[in-house]
């Protein structure tokens, strides 16, 4: 098949767009990435590259990037509030067997390194997208500012809330999880409990908290609760509310809320979306959120995106025409990702069941 090469418009500047960007200019196509703030922004949140995402990464070079800012993994634990171990993932077995690290990464710290790979101009801030119209084999893209941008493809990765994904399938609200979760960054209060390359995952009733080693004195966590869909927060704030939660859990769990300042700590429901088989249509497509919103459970939110971009740009190369390679990309990811998206929400539903007979007897299967 020929190589053809492009000119893409890229909607949106998070770790999807910014991948897919990557891939495609290392592939010899032209690519803008239009994002809607003034800056590239990354909320104060961490997250884990399994070793499918560092595969991804080395097919278009970043392997040795992502390697310099994030920390391997070697062991994964569920536990209850008591620190009784529930399951033991040895990430570093699984590393060893994809060919791979897995590592966890500062958010803002990936996204860092993605820009950094982009050539000079790539990036256009401050591009609120409105709609785009399809004529002629070329695709415009209008901004609500007036401004307008033409390209062979439109590629919507603008996230959840995706307008690109609106236009396409009908503005349908995401789909809420049935419970809330707060995120931060804060210094590492484990002095060798669990080790530096351990992250855990502890599960309550209706409740649980995560813990990510970033660096030796830098820690991501979680917490999460079954919550109303935009529940007001307690009046004594995020941290208060956190504290009396989780004041009986086993260390570091209290000491590292306690250890973060009121402001770093974030609030978000929890959504995702019903799988769809056909994302996009003619030279328009999607990637990411935009495609495949999941809940957090599998961590496998960022690793899927950044799949999507490798696999596109390969698409794109092996086809004559934009519809058959946007198709093919589609038809390529749609069944993967649907897997993923349905079992973390099946895992989500499982860690966050409140009936205490219940609970007993998915932390008792769990060990099993």
């Amino acid at each position: 098949m020929s190589r053809n090469t492009h000119q893409v418009l890229v909607i949106g500047a998070g770790i999807a767009g910014l991948t897919a960007a990557i891939a495609l200019t290392r592939s010899g196509h032209t690519v803008r990435v239009l994002e809607r703030q003034d800056q590239v922004q990354a909320l104060g949140a961490g997250l884990i590259l399994w070793s499918n995402a560092v595969n991804a990464l080395r097919a278009i070079g970043l392997e040795d990037e992502i390697s310099a800012v994030g920390l391997p993994l070697a062991n994964l634990a569920i536990l209850d509030p008591n620190a009784t171990l529930l399951s033991h993932t040895d990430a570093k077995t699984i590393s060893d067997e994809m060919g791979s690290p897995t590592v966890a990464v500062h958010r803002a710290d990936l996204l860092e390194l993605l820009l950094r790979q982009l050539p000079a101009g790539t990036l256009q801030t401050s591009h609120q997208f409105s709609h785009f119209e399809q004529s002629g084999g070329r695709v415009t893209a209008h901004f609500a500012n007036g401004l307008q941008q033409s390209g062979d493809i439109l590629i919507g990765a603008d996230g959840l809330r995706s307008v690109v994904r609106s236009q396409l399938h009908g503005d349908q609200p995401p789909r809420y999880s049935g419970y809330t979760a707060w995120r931060a960054i804060s210094e590492n209060p484990d002095s060798g409990r669990f080790g530096n390359n351990t992250s855990t995952e502890t599960w309550g009733r209706g409740v649980r908290f995560g813990w990510v080693p970033l660096t030796r004195d830098r820690v991501y966590w979680f917490a999460v609760r079954n919550a109303p869909e935009r529940q007001q927060p307690d009046s004594g704030g995020h941290k208060a509310e956190l504290l009396e939660l989780f004041r009986h859990w086993h260390p570091p769990v209290p000491e590292t809320i306690a250890g973060t300042p009121e402001h770093s700590i974030l609030r978000h429901d929890v959504y995702d979306r019903p799988s769809i088989a056909n994302w996009g249509s003619g030279n328009v497509t999607l990637a990411g959120d935009s495609a495949h919103p999941m809940t957090p459970n599998t961590g496998q939110g960022a690793a899927q995106a950044i799949e999507d971009a490798v696999v596109l740009a390969h698409s794109l190369s092996q086809y004559d025409s934009i519809d058959g390679a946007l198709r093919a990309y589609e038809s390529m990811r749609a069944p993967r990702t649907r897997m993923i998206t349905n079992l973390s929400r099946r895992i989500g539903s499982m860690a966050q069941i409140e009936n205490r007979a219940l609970c007993y007897a998915r932390n008792h299967i769990t060990r099993l």
